[in-house]
Formats: structure tokens, C-alpha cells, sequence
């Protein structure tokens, strides 16, 4: 299992530009980082980096939001990506999530990748249940920076819970 650590930061506003999958949440017990939809994403995702108008400076994000009300129970829409400044002209394919600025708990996943499903369950199952901290609706992200190699068992990314 991976290890983990807490901070509360601000973030935003971001304007977030990639691929999107729905795809089951890791709360999901069919659920597993090997057959992963949002895996094959991310490899879709920087398989098609050339073709934008901007270059990515090193951080990436995945964003997550609700599954609407005709999707399976446990799923939500998922977007692999990179932030922007302004509008770019979006490849085939391509879609834009704005996230709004406010407050996030931030829950640093240290570890291999191949893990991080143990460090959501233990985030929204045990840490947050448990915590004083009080959700707010806004996409929930993950930043994959410097810190991220996908080949490294201590490999750092965060998982980032929109908080009041």
C-alpha cells in the first residue's frame, strides 16, 4: 500500500483541456488500476500532445465529476489533461472543464501508481469520513508534476478533494 499526506491549499480557477472517459470510480469493487479505462486515456491523451496549440509545462491533471443520473451506480466522467490560460483551438476529440477557484484538500498518494485505488478508497473511505473537513461541489482532481514517474514505486501525485 502506498503512503499518504495532508495539506489544505487554494487552487484555481483552471481551465482544464483533454480526453474524457466515463469510467467506474475506484469505490467501485469491479474496479482496479490494471483494467482501467482512464489508464488507456492517459496514453491516448499524450499520444496526442503534438497536435496542441500549447505545450504542456510538466503538470497534468485528471478531473473528475458525477456520472449523471443514466449512468451505472459508482461511475463518473473523467478527463486526462492539462491546464491552459486562455482558449485553444481543441483537437478531435478534445473537451474543456473550467474548476472553479476555492479551497482543496490535498492527499499526496507516495508510491507506485499501480496502487493509488488503496489510496482513494482510504481518502474517501476512511480519511474524510473520519475528518472535520466538509466537501463542497466542485470537480475532484489529481496532480500528476515533478514529483510523478510512472515507473517508480515512490512515485508523489495528489489527489485533491474540493473542500468548504
Amino acid at each position: 500500500m502506498g503512503q499518504w499526506s495532508t495539506r489544505v491549499d487554494e487552487l484555481g480557477p483552471l481551465r482544464i483541456v483533454g480526453l474524457a472517459v466515463v469510467s467506474p470510480t475506484a469505490m467501485n469493487p469491479d474496479s482496479s488500476f490494471e483494467g482501467s479505462k482512464i489508464s488507456v486515456l492517459w496514453d491516448d491523451f499524450f499520444a496526442l500532445i503534438p497536435k496542441l496549440s500549447t505545450k504542456p509545462d510538466g503538470t497534468f491533471f485528471g478531473v473528475s465529476t458525477p456520472a449523471d443520473d443514466h449512468m451505472p451506480p459508482l461511475t463518473m466522467n473523467y478527463v486526462a489533461g492539462i491546464a491552459v490560460t486562455a482558449s485553444i483551438d481543441l483537437p478531435d476529440g478534445f473537451t474543456e472543464i473550467l474548476v472553479p477557484a476555492g479551497t482543496y484538500l490535498y492527499f499526496t498518494h507516495a508510491g507506485s501508481i499501480t496502487n493509488i485505488d488503496q489510496s482513494v478508497r482510504e481518502l474517501y473511505g476512511h480519511y474524510l469520513p473520519s475528518s472535520h473537513y466538509v466537501v463542497r461541489e466542485a470537480p475532484h482532481l489529481e496532480l500528476y508534476d515533478e514529483r510523478f514517474d510512472h515507473d517508480s514505486p515512490t512515485c508523489e501525485m495528489d489527489l485533491l478533494v474540493p473542500i468548504e
